[in-house]
């Protein structure tokens, strides 16, 4: 392992390095990183740095940061990303314009201990994968200041039972794209994943596109086939026109805090819910969904703080009434206020 004490700058050319003390080429860093783990610090300057297949950096201790207008492109997002292993990795300022996908975990290295902060991606297949299916060990990452916009597929995807311990916090998803793929989730959880915090943001317009299908797309959604998520926080998070349902949750454990559901002229759903007991404190919607709360085998407990009342839905609820004023869900349910 490689250890530095000094920033290295690295350049898109190596044109750019000559006469720059203690600088080296994009390249030169896919040289040192295809042989070794590394550590230290290293500040990308601006530029465009083309990912042509996977950029795998195995490290410990090791921070990679971008100055502004430091890109990483691909191609028609079907080409390149980060693929990370090892622990106590940050990413700082990285932009993603065009690639497969932001950043995943690696295959064969356990990548625990992972910050990222201020990553923002345009027009990628997908943004954040983090894979625990098999022996894939994945936990403590923590994500802030994140923002994806114009994606393919999803902007974050947890799945497998070996990711646990993952905290998103501050999050712009916003998945208003030219194409879009037919089940496409702003943050989609599967096969196991536990442990997780998603807070304090927004996630809107994902809209999938299935042809003459069942038309898909939700803003978060859990789905327990080939295991169930465990111990999910959802809070202060605003969701909007996403096309099926801003929450599909069909997983164990999931508390639900501060949300805000406006709805869209295709929405169907604020929350969707299978098979489980379901807890929504101080969530809030308006009356733009075709049916705002769906219960398959179901229970949503309601609690608002502003209200006495606390209802629980068991079956498919009424459709809200015409007004676009956010409401407090279980005020809403209620015969009198709702048509």
């Amino acid at each position: 392992m490689e250890d530095r004490y000094d920033s290295v700058r690295v350049f898109s050319s190596e044109a750019e390095v000559i006469g720059v003390p203690g600088a080296i080429s994009f390249q030169s860093f896919k040289e040192i990183v295809a042989k070794r783990y590394i550590s230290g610090h290293y500040v990308f300057q601006l530029g465009i740095y083309e990912l042509v297949g996977e950029l795998k950096v195995n490290g410990r201790e090791l921070t990679i940061e971008a100055a502004d207008g430091a890109i990483f492109t691909g191609s028609d997002h079907h080409k390149g990303g980060i693929v990370l292993g090892g622990e106590g990795i940050t990413l700082n300022n990285l932009q993603f314009i065009d690639t497969s996908y932001c950043v995943k975990n690696s295959r064969n290295v356990i990548t625990n201990n992972i910050e990222i902060n201020r990553l923002t991606s345009k027009k990628t297949k997908d943004c954040i994968i983090l894979n625990g299916r098999g022996n894939r060990q994945t936990n403590g990452w923590n994500i802030s200041g994140f923002s994806s916009s114009g994606y393919y597929r999803s902007a974050i995807r947890l799945f497998g039972t070996g990711v646990n311990s993952i905290n998103i916090n501050s999050i712009d998803i916003d998945g208003l794209s030219d194409e879009s793929y037919c089940w496409k989730g702003g943050i989609q959880i599967y096969e196991g994943a536990h442990e997780l915090v998603i807070s304090n943001g927004m996630i809107r317009n994902n809209q999938g596109e299935c042809g003459g299908e069942f038309q898909q797309g939700d803003g978060v959604e859990i789905d327990h086939k080939r295991g169930i998520p465990e111990n999910i926080v959802l809070k202060n998070i605003t969701f909007e026109n996403n096309r099926d349902a801003d929450v599909d949750v069909k997983g164990k454990g999931v508390l639900m805090e501060n949300l805000r559901f406006y709805g869209g002229s295709n929405s169907r759903h604020a929350i969707k819910s299978w098979s489980r007991n379901y807890e929504c404190v101080n969530c809030y919607a308006t009356s733009n969904f075709q049916k705002v709360i769906e219960t398959k085998k179901s229970t949503i407990h309601f609690k608002c703080s502003t209200l006495s009342r606390v209802a629980s839905l068991t079956e498919d609820s009424l459709s809200f009434g015409k007004t676009s004023e956010l409401k407090c869900i279980p005020f809403l349910l209620n015969k009198g206020e709702a048509t």
